[in-house]
């Protein structure tokens, strides 16, 4: 999906990129079928944290929800949406099932109002098993058996959390869902895309030194901050900004230190970062439509 939609990806099973400054480089972080209550440690867990705090993206696939299944991270089980319940857990592999689609959304509007799909469908109701009360559910699988918790119950769901977003499907059992299943590859892309904020009419993407925050079709949001690199005085520029809205800074250093800024006015906004440590940090901008970050350099 990266190099097809000219994305910069990075693919690590090693937990040690769990660091502020590591992560405050990416839109989205991915958990591609994760299991087990001991990945990260208490540094790491705090980093991802922080990150997702500070407007990062989250997407979560599959076994995802077998991790910290024993309830030791309370924090990252709400973050996914669900402990996936034991004995059993799922139903045996290829169970043929039909999801319906039950809230649009571009992670499943091009399914139409129904999927069906072999998969190793979760189970939910028992024996630790939990699902969030926060979760938007997008799709939810028909009964598949005479058990109570074969009942109908959602398969994959979304959700603003704690200051970013987070997607999750049960789906993905499969090795031939990622290589030729063309209807999963896009609700991936899609959930990609949704949780990096960069899709939709209400997306915000970054683009060079010039971001875009698009409240409704006619009328853009164009925010651009400049020198950059930036000395003394950094100029955070509004065109055509909600009059209602109130946007606020925040300039986040690769040690995870959030330096506030105040709000950003129109025309422009001049800030004073004298005094900050030489270094790369992201400037965040966020507004009642979304998020957008730009990478600063102070020099």
């Amino acid at each position: 999906l990266g190099n097809a939609n000219d994305w910069s990806t990075t693919a690590s099973q090693n937990s040690s990129v769990f660091t502020p400054a590591n992560l405050a480089q990416y839109d989205v972080v991915v958990w591609l079928n994760t299991s087990g209550n001991g990945l990260l440690t208490t540094a790491e867990q705090n980093a991802f944290k922080t990150y997702i705090q500070n407007g990062g993206g989250f997407v979560g696939v599959h076994a995802a929800t077998d991790t910290y299944r024993d309830g030791s991270w309370p924090w990252y089980n709400d973050l996914v949406g669900g402990i996936v319940q034991t004995s059993p857990n799922h139903t045996a592999n290829n169970t043929n099932a039909t999801m319906d689609v039950v809230n649009s959304h571009p992670t499943v509007d091009h399914l139409g109002s129904s999927w069906n799909k072999n998969e190793e469908y979760y189970y939910w109701q028992l024996n630790g098993g939990k699902l969030f009360s926060g979760n938007i559910n997008l799709l939810e699988v028909r009964s598949t058996g005479g058990n109570s918790y074969d009942a109908a119950r959602p398969v994959t769901w979304y959700k603003e959390f704690d200051g970013g977003r987070s997607f999750y499907t049960a789906l993905g059992h499969n090795a031939s869902d990622y290589q030729s299943n063309s209807k999963f590859r896009t609700m991936m892309k899609e959930a990609i895309l949704w949780a990096a904020n960069a899709n939709g009419s209400t997306s915000a993407r970054l683009a060079g030194t010039e971001m875009k925050m698009v409240p409704d079709v006619e009328k853009q949001t164009v925010i651009s901050a400049y020198p950059n690199p930036v000395q003394s005085q950094l100029t955070v520029a509004l065109q055509n900004a909600s009059a209602e809205n109130s946007y606020s800074l925040k300039l986040i250093s690769f040690d995870g230190r959030v330096h506030s800024l105040g709000t950003a006015s129109q025309p422009s906004t001049t800030l004073d970062v004298n005094g900050l440590p030489k270094g790369i940090y992201t400037l965040m901008i966020q507004g009642s439509h979304g998020i957008s970050k730009q990478l600063i350099m102070v020099k």
